[in-house]
């Protein structure tokens, strides 16, 4: 009887579950706008043991139906209230079938953006079916949510119950349920801690890399980035003058808040942009800084774009691009600044003594450049070389070094740069090379996160 019971139970449950399947999240993109409580229908069953006083167990089934209350009095906590049936074998021929009801407290752990780990306490009340005999017991369960999307989840559920006086018995069981959230009316905030996503990829502060991601529960559950032309060139010239960053999310309308930032080459915050509610489909950026600073030549940035729903939900996916060789005017004259060249310490190397990468950058960089300066083919070139004073705060010691090491160090870079030009084809009578020290500083000298720039070489152009 009680084997019937449970097919009979299991049954219900899955029709109910596929039921509640089909209800969409209502004003989903609203109750978090709002920052609403979320509210939630359940089935649950569960075959269950129960433990007699002589060492025997009866076998039993149960159907839950109920209804869940999510971030009340406050996140991370909830609570449910169900009416149940069960059923136990009472003999071989016959089943002892009750009705009821029980309350539950929960609170939510989190595990990773898809699985959600609540302990459950509570009371339940329960009666044999035609009866008001009521049996008053308390309960504890384990619920294992697995995120299917759209605000749905699919439960594992370890419990027990121990009655409180009469003739019931203590029973242990396991249960599979499924929960669809909805809106709640009410305009109470709901405030989930945000699980940090690990990083796919090596990159500073990133979440995920390449731009894709999955959020940490039912609302938005993707967001990508791209960014257009693969070399941005904001030089004035009409061609590549913009960048136009793409935004892709599954569902914008869930987005409360959105944060988009990018970050030169060594991750210092260069131009920042946010907004609230849904964001732009694509944001154009003509390569400013806030402050009004055009960005370096042939230089790397990254974009990191982020999201949140408003109830702690956060999704953040990070892009990079590349700037192109900018030849930019300057009264009757072009000017090409680089600040990418890389050369070991000391040294005016450009191919030896370091790293295969910046080797591969430099030759890059180069081959660009030399693409450039063939189209300015009526022009003459200075190839200028800048270095960075490092002891700018003691004018006896700064005068020194720049005599004895930086005037010579820029000049002999100047002339690889200007040797590794022509060896590529560019004319070496069309060239000259100057070295200028640490004259002409971008930045101050004492300015550790941007001095950097002041080690630089620059290209002008004069008829």
């Amino acid at each position: 009887m009680a084997v019937r019971g449970y097919r009979a139970s299991v049954g219900t449950a899955l029709m109910i579950c596929a039921v509640l399947a089909g209800l969409p999240p209502r004003a989903g993109a609203q109750a978090i706008e709002r920052g609403l409580l979320l509210a939630g229908l359940f089935s649950e069953t569960s075959r269950s043991l129960s433990l007699q006083g002589n060492g025997e167990t009866s076998p039993g089934a149960s159907l839950d139906l109920g209804f869940e209350l999510v971030g009340f009095p406050a996140s991370p906590w909830q609570f449910d209230l169900a009416a149940r049936y069960r059923a136990f074998d009472a003999d071989a021929d016959s089943s002892d079938i009750s009705w009821g009801a029980g309350l539950r407290a929960g609170y939510s752990l989190g595990l990773g953006a898809l699985l959600d780990i609540v302990p459950l306490a509570g009371i339940a009340v329960d009666s044999p079916f035609g009866a008001f005999d009521g049996t008053l017991s308390l309960e504890a369960a384990l619920k294992l949510n697995l995120y299917l999307g759209s605000w749905s989840y699919v439960s594992l559920i370890p419990q027990c119950s121990i009655p409180i006086g009469g003739d019931s018995h203590p029973s242990i069981g396991i249960g599979i349920g499924f929960k669809q959230l909805l809106a709640w009316s009410d305009r109470r905030r709901r405030s989930t801690p945000t699980t940090p996503l690990e990083s796919g990829k090596d990159g500073a502060n990133s979440i995920l890399y390449p731009a894709e991601g999955r959020s940490s529960a039912g609302t938005f559950a993707h967001m990508s980035i791209s960014a257009e032309p693969i070399l941005f060139s904001p030089d004035g010239d009409g061609f590549n003058d913009s960048l136009s960053i793409l935004i892709k999310i599954d569902k914008p309308e869930s987005v409360r808040s959105w944060n988009l930032t990018i970050e030169d080459g060594r991750q210092h915050r260069f131009y920042g942009r946010s907004g609230s509610g849904t964001p732009p489909t694509e944001i154009k950026w003509d390569g400013n800084s806030n402050e009004g600073q055009l960005v370096e030549s042939a230089s790397e940035y990254s974009i990191r774009f982020s999201a949140s729903d408003g109830a702690g939900r956060e999704l953040q996916v990070t892009k990079s691009f590349s700037t192109d060789v900018l030849v930019i005017r300057d009264g009757e004259r072009y000017k090409i600044r680089i600040p990418d060249f890389v050369f070991p310490a000391d040294s005016a190397e450009l191919n030896q003594g370091q790293e295969a990468s910046f080797v591969q950058q430099n030759a890059i960089v180069l081959n660009r450049l030399a693409e450039i300066l063939r189209r300015f083919s009526a022009y003459r070139i200075t190839i200028e070389g800048h270095a960075n004073l490092v002891n700018w705060n003691d004018p006896a010691l700064a005068d020194k070094e720049e005599r004895e090491v930086l005037m010579p160090l820029s000049r002999r870079r100047a002339e690889a740069v200007k040797a590794a030009l022509a060896g590529i084809g560019i004319d070496g009578g069309r060239m000259k090379v100057v070295g200028r020290g640490g004259h002409i500083p971008l930045a101050p000298n004492g300015d550790t996160a941007n001095n950097w720039k002041n080690r630089r070489v620059e290209i002008l152009l004069d008829r």
